[in-house]
């Protein structure tokens, strides 16, 4: 699919925003993470 059911055609955009955005405070916490995300999937290491 092009655009999903409810007509958005940008979700891989918002769904990488969503990610980025629930670990900042992670990183701020643990300023020496390793993070690695690519769309739904994450790779943290410490």
């Amino acid at each position: 699919w092009k655009v999903l059911p409810q007509g958005m055609a940008n979700y891989p955009t918002m769904c990488q925003l969503f990610v980025v955005e629930a670990v900042i405070p992670l990183r701020e916490e643990i300023p020496k993470i390793i993070y690695i995300n690519y769309m739904d999937d994450m790779l943290l290491a410490a």
